[in-house]
């Protein structure tokens, strides 16, 4: 059984990380990959042992592609195309695939729904040409065109694998007393920070707490007025991105998650592995991902500004513990690289009865 990825770029974001995964030890489960992507980077050695076919050509055209990515596909001769992302390479990649007749399978890496116009086209494609949806995440956020889709291919549902280092706890070297709140994420409206420093604004000054974002994105802007406005510049820091921050993780306090909608939260079950206490918005990724633990965390709606500020006060006046060890073990074998493995072979074969 032959796999041709299609995908952008081999290092970045959760998806790359996935493939990352599966080109490292996809033989070990039945099945033989190969790549072909825009950008070949890559941030580890993972990719090393697989055929990559890089085009010679970085377009948003997706028809500039199609010489390259033909030649790919006749030369591997693949069982199956896998298109991942984004719709320049998608596009092509399923109607290639069927024309040379393999079959397709297409990837929902978040909520799916049409927040730009190319995205119709992208749909179009996967609706006549795509055999098998793959989504990494609960279908019941995606829009109705999406969910409609889904079930017409015969969807699946195979969550990301999340592996982590723990090492040994690193004591809190902030001030004694003092509660430090972190969340990860890019700056956008997705996270929903503005949320959080509203809740913030509201907590006792005599409560001792600092929060750190950690990112980068459009709404820096705002998120700087924000601070300002609600008086919060002493408490509250944004720094870029880190590569530190399973180490952060492991040394703060809690975690708090308020994004109005995700696809796969990484960040909440890396944090979780490690055995990070966290507020968590009441959505279906996160509920997904938490929900034989439900009891172990902080939910809140994401109408209710106060009932997050409830949240945060409850930890900054009781404290937490860190969360004990049957739920860490717990959500890193529900996210197992195994699990995930074993979940891409048998979609696969599923594909070629």
């Amino acid at each position: 059984m032959k796999v041709l990825h299609c995908i952008h770029s081999l290092n970045g974001g959760g998806a790359e990380r996935q493939l990352s995964l599966i080109a490292a030890h996809a033989e070990r489960y039945g099945f033989d990959v190969a790549v072909f992507c825009v950008s070949d980077e890559v941030a580890d050695d993972s990719f090393a042992q697989i055929k990559i076919y890089q085009a010679l050509k970085d377009s948003r055209i997706s028809f500039a592609l199609a010489k390259d990515l033909k030649k790919a596909i006749k030369d591997y001769a693949p069982d199956i195309v896998h298109a991942w992302l984004p719709w320049n390479v998608t596009v092509p990649a399923m109607v290639l695939g069927r024309m040379h007749g393999c079959k397709v399978a297409f990837s929902f890496r978040n909520r799916m729904f049409f927040y730009k116009p190319i995205l119709l086209l992208e749909y179009l494609a996967a609706l006549c040409f795509a055999d098998k949806v793959v989504s990494n995440n609960p279908i019941e956020q995606s829009s109705l065109f999406y969910r409609k889709l889904y079930a017409a291919k015969n969807g699946c549902m195979i969550p990301n694998a999340v592996h982590v280092a723990s090492g040994d706890f690193q004591s809190n070297e902030s001030e004694e007393g003092l509660t430090r709140l972190v969340s990860f994420g890019r700056l956008t409206r997705q996270k929903n920070y503005p949320a959080v420093l509203e809740a913030l604004s509201t907590l006792s000054s005599e409560s001792k707490w600092s929060y750190e974002i950690y990112g980068a994105g459009e709404d820096r802007v705002l998120l700087d007025r924000l601070i300002q406005r609600f008086s919060l510049d002493k408490r509250v820091v944004i720094y870029d991105f880190t590569d530190d921050i399973h180490k952060i993780m492991q040394s703060a306090d809690c975690l708090i998650f308020p994004s109005k909608w995700e696809g796969m939260p990484n960040v909440l079950v890396e944090a979780v592995a490690l055995g990070m206490p966290a507020i968590v918005s009441d959505i279906p990724a996160n509920k997904y991902a938490l929900q034989e633990w439900e009891d172990s965390f902080y939910w809140f709606d994401l109408r209710d500004t106060f009932g997050l500020a409830q949240c945060i006060h409850a930890i900054v006046k009781k404290g937490v513990n860190r969360l004990n060890e049957e739920v860490t073990r717990g959500v890193e074998t529900k996210f197992s690289t195994e699990r995930l493995l074993t979940n891409y072979a048998d979609c696969y074969r599923t594909m070629l009865r």
